[in-house]
């Protein structure tokens, strides 16, 4: 990902400018919303998920076998249970929950991701409201099922999500469907290498949280696996043809122990996402993202070890101050605040908070965050063995913020992956969104952006998954919904008659081609601009543009009819009049 005319300012002062804020704090209100399902003995997940399209996110729970999952629709004052309006009567033991839009056509569809060994995870599809079982007709139903964890994410950028399915077994490796864009999945598990076999026995990993997430800036899906009794966490690094790399050991992201959750997020602001991996006693792991594809362990340095036996987990801006805090589901007890929620400074160090509402000591195991009263700030839902599921109803604060909605159009339409960028005062924040995190769990696909004091945020740029397209949104007043579709937009929310263009150059569409695609890119002035395609040896192949363009979005197209297949590079190298210089790189697929 590369930026362009940003100011970067030391954390140290990143928020000298924001005044003390109101504390948040938090109240179970589960049981009074009506979330009251049967009480199981199991550990299991939880989903924020707007599955009507009506603006509230609702929640779904996993189950034990021979109980069906609990599907919550958000009324607004009280939750519903939906299950059997949905036409959902499995009772196989439903281990993770996951909305998202795989046909892309506007409404959530669910992956039910079963752990029994006997049986088949499962696929359904939305079709007005009843949801459709199309396991086997999709092809995702090819194998029985060990599932404690999967996640959606579009892994080869053609703009539709793809699913990586993990399972619990030292015989069945971990698959990766692809995406065929006509309802129906193929598993390429064994061409992209992502199986997730021991280095050391030679048998499967035990998997129990995974994720999709852009560990190098590069614009492809990596994926991390947290696998459990020291079967060494794994790192996939997306080589952009269709296979991944495994980088674990040169990475340092190869962790061993008893594996449990994942977090994703950049909680020092470097611009890189880091990797929160919660274990057993002997302490949780944070794998500081170094930007130079290498990882540090730094958790025990910031007192983030909490050393019980933890699950879920979640890196979330909780109080709007534009930082990301931490929280830690514990399975352990009982004691007070066995469950662990960590304040991020701001500086790189955190500070653990008791007495605001969150000290639960029941045995927790799935988590997941979302805003289901859309106050702006976001709630806590965990799952909990024995008792009863939380919905921790936070109190909202005097910060500001700005909540955002993505529509994919050429991306997949529920914008995972998407890299989002924010500005405020020249200081950059980064946040990614992706379906599927934590353990077995999964968060709202709304983004809240906080903007502590301040009264508007200077700009949110956003670059979709699978297109590359960048819209930008500058001076956007803050305690404010924005819903942006895909490409409508690089203008300021408040006079969206004033055009305020950047240097950029997007991601070609579509990726991988055959044989041709578009390249979009915007100059920021009246410039003299080269674009010209080279081989991986670095030979020029083609010449795209040599002349003086206009200030704005251009787009020029690339027929690769008379080359081989293989992976090329685009550069742009633009000179504005204004003396600015523009340069950029961009790799394509071409497949024949």
């Amino acid at each position: 990902m590369k930026i362009t005319l940003a100011i970067f300012l030391p954390l140290s002062i990143l928020f000298l400018s924001q005044s003390t804020a109101q504390q948040v704090t938090f109240i179970d209100v589960a049981e009074s919303m009506g979330i009251n399902h049967p009480i199981a003995f199991i550990k299991n997940c939880v989903s924020f998920a707007d599955i009507d399209g009506d603006g509230r996110d609702d929640l779904s729970f996993g189950s034990i076998e021979g109980q069906p999952m609990y599907i919550y629709r958000n009324e607004g004052t009280s939750f519903t249970d939906v299950t059997t309006q949905l036409g959902l009567v499995d009772s196989a033991l439903s281990r993770t929950l996951l909305w998202s839009d795989y046909d892309n056509d506007g409404d959530k569809d669910l992956f039910v991701g079963i752990d029994t060994h006997t049986e088949y995870s499962k696929l359904f599809r939305n079709d007005g409201g009843v949801l459709t079982d199309v396991t086997f007709s999709s092809g995702i139903g090819n194998v029985l099922s060990s599932c404690n964890a999967a996640c959606w994410g579009d892994f080869n950028n053609d703009g539709w999500i793809d699913l990586y399915v993990t399972h619990y077994s030292e015989f069945q490796a971990n698959i990766l469907y692809k995406n065929n864009q006509n309802g129906t999945f193929t598993d390429v598990t064994t061409i992209a290498g992502v199986q997730d076999t021991s280095n050391f026995t030679g048998y499967f990993k035990l998997p129990l949280a995974v994720a999709f997430f852009d560990y190098n800036n590069d614009g492809w899906q990596d994926i991390y696996i947290e696998n459990d009794k020291f079967t060494w966490n794994t790192l996939y690094e997306n080589q952009g043809d269709g296979t991944f790399e495994n980088v674990s050991a040169q990475s340092n992201s190869a962790l061993a122990g008893f594996m449990m959750g994942v977090a994703i997020g950049d909680y020092d602001n470097n611009g890189y996402l880091d990797i929160y991996s919660s274990n057993a006693p002997w302490g949780n792991y944070l794998l500081k993202n170094n930007g130079d594809g290498t990882f540090t362990e730094v958790a025990e340095d910031l007192g983030l070890s909490v050393n019980k036996w933890c699950w879920g987990t979640n890196f979330f801006d909780y109080d709007n101050d534009s930082d990301l805090d931490l929280y830690v589901c514990a399975s352990v007890g009982p004691v007070n605040g066995v469950n662990a929620f960590f304040e991020n400074n701001g500086n790189g160090t955190f500070t653990e908070l008791q007495g605001i509402g969150l000290d639960n000591n029941h045995k927790s195991f799935g988590m997941g965050v979302g805003d289901f009263n859309n106050d702006g700030y976001y709630d806590i839902a965990v799952n909990n063995q024995v008792v009863l599921p939380n919905l921790f109803q936070s109190s909202s604060g005097s910060n500001n913020w700005v909540k955002l909605n993505l529509i994919g159009v050429q991306s997949n339409r529920d914008g995972i992956g998407s890299w989002i960028e924010f500005f405020i005062d020249g200081n950059r924040m980064i946040r990614q969104t992706r379906c599927g995190i934590s353990f077995g769990s999964q968060n709202s696909s709304s983004v809240i952006l906080g903007a502590g004091n301040q009264t508007t945020i200077d700009s949110i740029r956003v670059t979709w998954a699978g297109s590359g397209t960048v819209d930008v949104l500058r001076e956007v007043d803050v305690n404010q919904l924005v819903t942006l579709h895909e490409g409508e937009t690089i203008v300021s929310v408040k006079d969206d008659a004033i055009t305020i263009y950047e240097y950029s150059l997007g991601q070609n569409y579509p990726n991988p081609f055959n044989p041709s695609t578009q390249i979009d890119f915007s100059l920021a002035a009246d410039s003299r601009v080269t674009l010209n395609v080279y081989s991986l040896l670095g030979e020029k192949v083609a010449t795209l543009v040599n002349s003086d363009l206009t200030a704005g979005s251009h787009q020029v197209n690339f027929d690769a009819a008379s080359i081989n297949s293989g992976v090329y590079f685009y550069r742009i190298e633009a000179t504005g009049i204004d003396g600015t210089n523009f340069t950029n790189v961009n790799k394509m697929i071409l497949t024949k």
